[in-house]
């Protein structure tokens, strides 16, 4: 017994075929949910014309100018002193639990950036590190292509860019070597510059303004890669210029997760503890 055919793989026309943006992905999700009634006309399958029977939207020019990036659809102005919304840490979604560190697992993890201390107290730093692994350098790939295509675009023309953000405020900035990051405003310095800080690497640095650029809602499809952890059991006489010079030499090295506090991770380290003493 044949059992008919339900659903079948269209084309909508004059909508080009290429991977979709979060917006359209979230416009297609969106009709769905709601269960809209849609009207189809076509004399193919691979060219129809879909229009929302509700309000008659043209679904297919909707997908159309969502698929262009969210910072070629929107206005980009410098910040002003008004109170006004802007992206912020706890808009960025949460990693998914297979990303995150695992209490009593010993995981491999980039030692991305150590925060700058005097002294050793009681054995422990604080390091910010990442979970290494190919989906995570697929991911910042990815996410580096999508940043300098956007700040490309922000640089064509006679005007020269310059953007102010709020303290607290999510932005995209040029760092060392042009190399585009994702960044926290942490306040605004004297002399045009901001102090920023790295959310996918921890590293925190004063950027001027005209290096400094909105962030757009397609680059915030990501959770934010750096975790803020203690490391355990270093040698006290380590400083701040060796453990610096031993993170540049060892980049991925094996962690032990040992405990989580609400803010921190608590790892052990035995190559970086091998390597000090």
């Amino acid at each position: 017994m044949k059992v008919p055919c339900c659903a079948i793989k269209v084309g909508l026309r004059s909508v080009e075929a290429r991977t979709l943006t979060p917006a359209a992905y979230e416009y297609g999700i969106r009709i769905a949910e709601n269960m809209d009634l849609l009207k189809i006309e076509f004399e193919v399958f691979e060219e129809v014309q879909l229009t929302k029977l509700s309000d008659n939207t043209d679904v297919n020019k909707k997908i159309c100018d969502l698929l262009e990036p969210s910072w070629m659809r929107e206005q980009h102005t410098n910040t002003s002193l008004a109170l006004q919304n802007y992206p912020m840490l706890q808009h960025l979604p949460e990693p998914n639990r297979e990303d995150r560190f695992q209490i009593g697992r010993t995981e491999r993890v980039l030692l991305s950036y150590v925060p700058k201390f005097e002294v050793i107290r009681n054995g422990r730093i604080q390091l910010i590190v990442c979970k290494a692994s190919d989906k995570l350098s697929d991911c910042t790939k990815t996410l580096c292509k999508q940043m300098k295509d956007y700040i490309a675009s922000q640089q064509k023309g006679e005007q020269a860019n310059r953007y102010v953000p709020h303290k607290g405020e999510l932005c995209v900035c040029l760092g060392k070597d042009d190399t585009p990051m994702r960044a926290e405003c942490m306040k605004i310095m004297d002399g045009n510059l901001a102090r920023l800080v790295y959310i996918d690497y921890g590293d925190q640095v004063d950027v001027s303004f005209n290096r400094i650029f909105k962030m757009t809602n397609d680059l915030m499809q990501l959770p934010a890669f750096a975790t803020d952890c203690y490391a355990d059991d270093i040698p006290a006489n380590t400083t701040y210029e060796k453990i610096s010079s031993v993170l540049s030499e060892l980049d991925v090295c094996e962690a032990e997760i040992q405990s989580f506090d609400n803010e921190r991770y608590t790892i052990y380290i035995p190559e970086l503890i091998a390597r000090l003493s």
